[in-house]
């Protein structure tokens, strides 16, 4: 099973066509772990142009930046070489050292 990746700036948020996202965070207790951000709304329209774009481990070096989260994407997606769009996909936990906690 594929591991997907969102790179996203200091406020949790990202830009999409010049609008931007406000995406829905996990949150972290010590004595239950991670929960997972809400879904987010699916996108509308084409999906190249106006979907979610994540990314896997091997695409993750070009996207690097403040805060990585692991996601989970719906099933509706497309691959390409630098990035997957998806219709929708939500944020199931924050690594705060590169990939380890």
């Amino acid at each position: 099973m594929k591991r997907y990746f969102k790179v996203l700036d200091e406020n949790g948020t990202t830009r999409n066509c010049g609008d931007v996202i406000v995406w829905s965070l996990p949150t972290y207790d010590k004595d239950k772990g991670w929960s997972p951000g809400k879904w987010m709304p699916p996108a509308e329209g084409e999906l190249v142009l106006y979907g979610y774009k994540v990314g896997t481990l091997d695409q993750l070096i070009q996207w690097l930046g403040p805060r990585i989260f692991e996601a989970e994407i719906g099933p509706e997606f497309i691959d390409n070489k630098r990035k997957t769009f998806v219709r929708t996909c939500r944020l199931l936990r924050e690594y705060t050292k590169l990939l380890g906690g």
